[in-house]
């Protein structure tokens, strides 16, 4: 067979096709179990949509995924030795690393560590919105942030009209208090506050008449009777258009709705 260009460049194509296919199987198989660490530990639901976890995973891996199996089927050639193709995958595996940590590395300080009560709502709180200086100023239950979701706390009272207006300077700039674990309390002191602000159920069906079938389904997987459960809002610096569900006994979270509670 005559051995023309384009005979040349199919067989080379072959060649690569056979080798970027395995390493695009191997970048999926890699990509599945980030999925598990990040939406099993990272960002359970519902903090994938809240912080923003879903839309980053997919940015990195997409970029992981296409990148390193583009880069094998440009770079593979049967014609190179040995030790080029070595090289060739060896720089290929270091770019494709080096993207997957530090994408970890976005999504990790991204990450929800605290589901606080402020108030009258519940606002998701990142690793990235919290000063290492309020970690330390904390109490010492609150001085490591965790890596298997959020945790359940509250928020305390200004101790005098000094620390008062310190939280409504650090207010204005963004800062509220449910983002320093110097201002967290355990959640069972504010639960008080929380029965309190609670809302009954058949407020947020008011609020939301279109809304009836999800209310119903959000209910129904609490195991809870509807007069058993109350509702508030819950926010992130991402979305403010969710409600939490919760025991109105205990006030634990039971379900969570992307409904407006405003």
């Amino acid at each position: 067979m005559l051995k023309t260009p384009f005979n040349k460049w199919r067989k080379r194509l072959g060649f690569s096709k056979r080798f970027a296919g395995l390493h695009f199987a191997i970048s999926v198989l890699l990509a599945v179990l980030v999925a598990l660490l990040i939406f099993g530990l990272w960002y359970p639901f519902p903090y994938r949509e809240l912080a923003g976890g879903r839309e980053l995973f997919w940015i990195i891996i997409s970029v992981d995924v296409v990148c390193g199996p583009l880069l094998t089927l440009v770079l593979a050639a049967p014609q190179k030795s040995r030790r080029e193709w070595m090289v060739d995958i060896g720089l290929v595996a270091a770019i494709q690393v080096a993207a997957l940590v530090y994408g970890l590395y976005v999504l990790s300080v991204a990450r929800p560590v605290a589901l606080v009560f402020e108030v009258d709502r519940f606002r998701v709180v990142t690793a990235a919105e919290i000063d290492a200086a309020d970690i330390d100023l904390a109490p010492p239950d609150f001085r490591s942030l965790p890596f298997t979701g959020p945790r359940l706390v509250g928020v305390r009272k200004a101790n005098d009209s000094d620390e008062q207006f310190n939280a409504m300077s650090f207010g204005l700039a963004g800062v509220e208090p449910s983002m320093r674990p110097n201002w967290w309390i355990d959640y069972q002191a504010a639960l008080p506050d929380v029965l309190l602000k609670a809302k009954p159920i058949v407020q947020l069906r008011t609020r939301h008449p279109s809304e009836q079938v999800r209310i119903d389904a959000a209910i129904a997987d609490t195991t809870l009777p509807e007069n058993g459960l109350a509702w508030l809002p819950l926010v992130s610096r991402h979305n403010t258009a969710w409600v939490l569900v919760m025991d109105k006994n205990n006030g634990l979270p039971k379900a969570y709705l992307p409904l407006d509670g405003f």
